[in-house]
């Protein structure tokens, strides 16, 4: 019976604490991205220079290839999908 007040109670103190920032999202959406927009930097392409492509997830992929895809202009650019939805790009006609 006691836990049962202090969880009540905890969700009224969070309630309470989170209703004037509830206030701000009424607001139509178009109107809070125009805000964000005009709020938010810009974005340059030497923010992006230094990343480079890397291998983020599945932590594992199979060894089941779905797809095959090969650059008719160049065919030892290669990109095969794995089942588990990892991507694979040669350059080299699979060598690497």
């Amino acid at each position: 019976m006691i836990r049962r007040r202090f969880l009540s109670l905890v969700v009224i103190a969070f309630v309470g604490i989170a209703a004037p920032d509830l206030a701000t999202l009424t607001g139509s959406p178009h109107q809070t991205f125009a805000l964000q927009a005009q709020t938010a930097p810009a974005l340059q392409s030497s923010d992006l220079a230094g990343l480079h492509l890397r291998n983020i997830g599945p932590a594992t992929m199979s060894g089941r290839f779905v797809d095959m895809d090969v650059v008719e202009s160049n065919p030892f650019i290669m990109y095969v999908a794995s089942a588990t939805g990892g991507m694979y790009r040669t350059t080299d006609n699979g060598i690497t």
